[in-house]
């Protein structure tokens, strides 16, 4: 099954201790400066695992609710730049963190960089393993000390779901969560949403806090993204072929259709390889289709392997 059919969001969270992003002015202008297509298509690529989504719960999910006001997660490097000037910012360099041996995020960093710029912020980036980052982000010293002002990350659907585990929106300040954000007005909602009895009101309380999130500059969504699920069984498939026959597979020579070769940069021939392992054994067991809902192994010799399939023909396992 899927454990996440909404997917996985892609956030970014500004360090809300330290200028300039004690300012919640500076950090909308940095949200008015994000678009999440780029993030979308530089980290994910594939179109049909994309969804932009500019609510802070996932799109798809009770919540979810993309009136967001002043974010449309289209950057606006013109809008956002005279944001900045309206809010004061100086110049000062803004640390943003980037995990390079964390492949799932990596790439993200990189556009958060490259759309703050284009706004005017002045941005010091800083590489480092993902185990650094983590310790790192839990420092509240100065950026210039050793902290930091950004740092970005994914979250799985089922934990943004509702405001009460959301992380984001633990506004606690120097006890909540990595950014530390003090607004009581977030936790006075979030009480009332704990309380709310109805599925009516819980929405609309849902839909309050995040226009509050959104004004106070909680933390900037990123875009939606699910992964290669509507595969899984295949790929369970796959692993079911291989827990029945693999042991005995292996200690046999490869013989691959006709014209095949053993390329390895082709990912189609390997999964009609075929095997044989003597006259008492399976001759020829090619892996012919895969479903979703089972795989066709044609056989050919007087046996199949060990009891799955008797005699010669086609055998679905289900």
């Amino acid at each position: 099954d899927d454990f996440s059919p909404a997917g996985l969001q892609f956030i970014m969270r500004f360090n809300h201790l330290h200028a300039p992003f004690n300012n919640p002015k500076i950090r909308q202008a940095a949200m008015v400066a994000i678009g999440q297509q780029a993030f979308l298509n530089t980290q994910v690529g594939v179109a049909e695992l994309q969804r932009v989504c500019r609510s802070i719960y996932p799109c798809g999910t009770a919540y979810g609710d993309e009136n967001t006001g002043y974010f449309t997660g289209v950057a606006n490097p013109a809008k956002a730049r005279e944001m900045l000037k309206e809010a004061g910012y100086d110049g000062s360099p803004i640390v943003l963190m980037r995990p390079t041996d964390l492949a799932s995020i990596a790439k993200i960093p990189l556009v958060a960089k490259q759309q703050l710029e284009a706004a005017g912020f002045k941005v010091d980036f800083q590489q480092m393993d993902w185990a650094s980052l983590v310790a790192r982000r839990a420092k509240k010293d100065v950026p210039s000390a050793g902290g930091w002002h950004v740092f970005l990350t994914a979250w799985t659907a089922g934990d943004i779901t509702n405001p009460l585990t959301m992380a984001m929106l633990n506004a606690k300040g120097e006890n909540g969560w990595f950014g530390w954000q003090t607004e009581p007005r977030l936790e006075t909602l979030k009480a009332q949403f704990a309380r709310a009895s109805s599925s009516v009101d819980k929405k609309r309380l849902a839909q309050d806090i995040q226009t509050l999130a959104m004004e106070t500059a909680t933390h900037a969504p990123l875009g939606q993204y699910g992964q290669v699920r509507r595969h899984w069984g295949r790929l369970r498939c796959l692993h079911l072929f291989m827990q029945a026959f693999g042991p005995q597979l292996a200690l046999a020579d490869p013989l691959l259709p006709e014209g095949a070769s053993l390329d390895a940069a082709d990912l189609h021939n390997p999964r009609l390889a075929s095997r044989g392992v003597g006259e008492d054994e399976l001759h020829v067991g090619v892996l012919e289709a895969v479903a979703a809902d089972g795989f066709l192994v044609t056989f050919v010799g007087e046996r199949a392997l060990t009891n799955h399939v008797e005699g010669d023909g086609e055998a679905e396992f289900v």
